[in-house]
């Protein structure tokens, strides 16, 4: 399973473990909640597309003269070894800008990670929220505690952060599991 994925499942069980265990102490989610889910997938469409692009600049500003020089070294290092395909030295010198290469790939996914968290979490303390969109607000208020009822809203804000950090990638992944649950459900039903 690769990071991808396996980011796409923690932000999947993130974002219904919690559900379920608010679900399971009293607070109902909304009667509508397809219609409900629907616009709020929809929403976060926009404003993942919004950080992806945000973020690829920044890291594009951050790291693209790097990498365009790594590039360019890489390119001369392979065109080295094909001259003198049996040389050690060429081939240390090709893995070296190989290696070179792929560090500064990493560092700039990494640093849009980190930014794309940032401003998921920026994005949801203003208001964009999952669980307070497919729940009875006044039924979550009336169930809880104030310390719980912080932790809801804290929790809210930690799962819409990650569904917006994750990407459309992982958006859409959510979005195609939660069809078959729906499509599931249905064939049930008509059973």
């Amino acid at each position: 399973m690769n990071r991808n994925n396996l980011f796409v499942l923690v932000v999947v069980l993130g974002a219904t473990l919690p559900g379920w265990a608010f679900n399971f102490i009293g607070i109902p989610y909304l009667n509508d909640i397809v219609d409900e889910a629907t616009k709020l997938v929809g929403a976060l469409v926009v404003v993942t597309t919004f950080v992806e692009r945000s973020t690829a600049v920044l890291g594009s500003i951050w790291y693209g003269e790097a990498i365009a020089v790594a590039n360019a070294k890489a390119a001369v290092a392979e065109l080295a070894f094909a001259a003198k395909p049996g040389d050690a030295k060429e081939q240390l010198d090709l893995e070296a800008a190989w290696s070179a290469l792929a560090k500064l790939e990493a560092d700039k996914s990494k640093l849009r990670a980190y930014f794309a968290l940032f401003i998921g979490l920026a994005v949801s303390a203003a208001g964009v929220r999952t669980l307070e969109r497919l729940q009875d607000l006044a039924a979550v208020t009336r169930a809880l505690s104030p310390s719980q009822l912080g932790f809801y809203h804290s929790t809210d804000i930690l799962i819409t952060a990650g569904l917006i950090a994750g990407g459309s990638a992982g958006i859409a992944a959510i979005t195609a599991l939660i069809g078959k649950l729906i499509e599931r459900t249905r064939n049930k039903i008509r059973l």
